[in-house]
């Protein structure tokens, strides 16, 4: 619905591709805001994603180890303020900076910092056990 609303203001100036995104964002934003006046916990239905059953058949250590791993990346993304967590989805679904700017209002080189200090607190929160 969004979409077909927003139709009429398409200029042109940026891809369809970044206009499409940014449609999804700012949809996704007031949905979750519109959730959280309702008392609806972000990330709640996540742990289901993040601790699939192991059963014993062969590779479970790696399983478990990999599902330790996507949990902990949960985790590490609820954390992050909404925009971080805006630009971190958006770079792992292969945009590009430039893309990513576009999308969430930002210069290229303010994602390509953002996106720097981000990989480093993961590293750090990693390495301390944080999380």
């Amino acid at each position: 619905m969004a979409l077909w609303q927003a139709i009429p203001g398409f200029r042109g100036e940026a891809s369809e591709r970044t206009w499409l995104y940014r449609i999804a964002h700012n949809t996704a934003i007031r949905a979750a805001a519109r959730l959280r006046r309702r008392g609806w916990r972000e990330g709640e239905s996540l742990e289901e994603l993040a601790s699939p059953a192991v059963t014993g058949a062969p590779g479970t250590e790696a399983r478990l180890i990999e599902e330790q791993r996507r949990a902990w990346l949960l985790r590490a993304l609820r954390a992050m303020a909404p925009l971080d967590r805006q630009v971190v989805s958006l770079y792992l679904e292969g945009l590009e900076q430039r893309a990513i700017g576009e999308i969430a209002g930002l210069s290229e080189g303010a994602v390509a910092t953002r996106l720097s200090r981000i990989r480093a607190r993961l590293v750090r929160q990693k390495d301390a056990g944080v999380l």
